[in-house]
């Protein structure tokens, strides 16, 4: 079995940096901003930013892979 690698800014094919993932992650959990405020605010698509608020994408650092 192969070992997953996690996908984070360090895959040649990100657009944006773990930061503003967190960032973006932030306003949703925190500040309470809804998913498609943040896609519209930071002109990233809808889904891209639902998969970062639920974990499917960047997963944290630490976290395991599935």
């Amino acid at each position: 079995m192969t070992q997953r690698t996690p996908q984070d800014e360090k895959h040649p094919r990100a657009k944006h940096s773990n930061a503003f993932v967190e960032r973006i992650r932030y306003l949703r959990e925190v500040e309470g901003w809804q998913i498609k405020q943040l896609s519209e605010h930071f002109a990233v698509p809808f889904y891209t930013v639902r998969n970062w608020c639920r974990y499917n994408r960047r997963k944290p650092p630490g976290a395991p892979n599935d």
